[in-house]
């Protein structure tokens, strides 16, 4: 997996390939982008032009002007997959994402899809590597699995990695980086026990770093301010462009907390606390990343 590098950092966020990949797929036809916010906008598209320069043995033959419903969208979508080898979570909604396409396009005229454009090949790959996945983690312990890639990024989280964000922004990315990796994959694979004990871990000990933040107990509430600041540092614009790009899918009722720490450029959310304390921030942060946006990907 080759991680993207935001300007004047020596660090690296998984998640965010993960991400993107899906966030191109959504988009390929709709007319209009699903992006919330233009600082969201501004990063995705920033990112987009920094992975294609990436590419120019590639770009050399595919354009980089991309339309809802272009050949070129879909032909890059397939040099992403391939170049980015994303992970379970991002195959499994990217391949979703192909069949509802496979599904409505039904119109040949210009400008709308058809059988011919849709990547048989490709679907033929995602589903495969899918099934590949699922069945190679039948055989391995999910939960120790999902117990190393959090001791991964809590030590990432100590060791300054995520400082350029707000201290609730580096609690946010970190959930990010477990939701998009191997822990996210052992929560939607593993049975509701073994998924329920991971996450209580998890709660526990991101509530215990989120109090580090402030050098207090995980019971001392400060004004959310303090919370949501983030630290003069180089590149903090991106930083803060990067955190609402990651938290865009966040609803403003349905995720009151995680919408007001991604989205500080604009209001804060009614349900957020104004007054908080590390375990209601980063208790209400598990449980809208992590508890309930995978409930949405159980198996069936």
């Amino acid at each position: 997996m080759k991680h993207f590098v935001p300007a004047g950092s020596g660090r690296t966020l998984a998640c965010i390939n993960e991400k993107f990949i899906v966030d191109f797929a959504l988009g390929i036809g709709m007319v209009r982008q699903p992006r919330h916010t233009q600082q969201s906008k501004s990063f995705y598209e920033n990112l987009r032009s920094q992975l294609i320069a990436q590419y120019q043995d590639v770009q050399r033959g595919l354009e980089s002007v991309f339309t809802p419903h272009s050949r070129t969208t879909i032909s890059w979508l397939t040099e992403f997959m391939t170049r980015l080898e994303p992970g379970y979570l991002a195959t499994r909604l990217v391949r979703e994402k192909l069949l509802q396409l496979e599904q409505t396009a039904t119109f040949t005229s210009a400008g709308a899809f058809d059988g011919h454009l849709l990547p048989d090949k490709l679907q033929t790959q995602l589903a495969f590597k899918l099934e590949q996945i699922e069945s190679q983690l039948q055989s391995i312990n999910l939960v120790e699995r999902g117990r190393k890639h959090y001791e991964q990024v809590l030590t990432h989280w100590e060791h300054g990695n995520y400082y350029p964000f707000s201290p609730a922004g580096r609690c946010y990315v970190a959930l990010q980086e477990l939701y998009w990796g191997e822990f996210g994959e052992a929560i939607i694979l593993a049975d509701d026990v073994q998924k329920t004990r991971l996450i209580e871990e998890v709660r526990e000990r991101v509530i215990g770093k989120l109090a580090d933040e402030t050098r207090a107990s995980s019971h001392t509430r400060h004004y959310y301010h303090e919370w949501l600041t983030t630290p003069t540092s180089a590149g903090a614009l991106e930083y803060k462009e990067a955190l609402a790009w990651l938290g865009d899918t966040c609803h403003i009722e349905q995720h009151p907390v995680s919408y007001s720490v991604t989205q500080t450029w604009r209001s804060i959310s009614l349900g957020m606390p104004r007054i908080c304390s590390a375990m209601r921030l980063g208790g209400a942060m598990v449980d809208e990343l992590l508890v309930h946006q995978s409930a949405h990907f159980k198996l069936a």
